[in-house]
């Protein structure tokens, strides 16, 4: 496990302790799944603008942002959907990532999936994809980056409430899945 330093100037995060775990690196010729976990209003969309904006990058909020007006717009009964479509995305862009290093056309190394992850449960369909595809897996766990619940209320974007954001601090499973 290693410590990311805060990146220069990053106004929103100064006590943000970022923990990093390498899981398994990559086989030759394909690339590396990002996993990037934390509570709302932590700074997991920020975190990955900030060091992974050149590579492919999926959240399942992506599919509550309403195409004609680009607002967010949450809706659980989506939410299944949701994140089907960001396992999709992430293997449909390891899967091009690997025939795009295979013929030697690099564009990207990683690929990038950012949600909450609260529970190992919701890691498990990435980490067997990428092993499914012989990529490399590494999970940036971000947690609460010690923060107060009504400091993550205030910086979350997307309207969370307190009593779900304690919610998820309290089910947060630590460290990785077993198997």
């Amino acid at each position: 496990m290693s410590e990311w330093p805060n990146p220069p100037g990053w106004k929103y995060d100064p006590k943000m302790p970022v923990m990093t775990q390498h899981i398994c690196s990559p086989k030759e010729g394909r690339p590396t799944l990002v996993i990037v976990r934390g509570v709302p209003g932590v700074g997991k969309s920020t975190f990955v603008r900030q060091y992974f904006s050149e590579v492919p990058h999926f959240e399942a909020d992506m599919r509550m942002i309403d195409p004609r007006t680009g607002a967010y717009q949450f809706d659980r009964r989506k939410l299944g959907e949701a994140h089907r479509w960001c396992q999709r995305g992430v293997e449909d862009a390891l899967m091009l990532g690997c025939e795009q290093l295979r013929g030697l056309q690099v564009e990207f190394l990683d690929v990038v999936v950012s949600n909450t992850f609260t529970t190992h449960r919701e890691m498990k369909p990435y980490l067997a994809m990428a092993k499914r595809l012989d990529c490399g897996v590494e999970v940036i766990d971000l947690f609460d980056g010690g923060f107060t619940v009504e400091e993550l209320v205030e910086r979350n974007v997307h309207g969370v409430p307190s009593g779900a954001i304690r919610a998820m601090i309290k089910r947060y499973e630590h460290g990785l899945p077993n198997d």
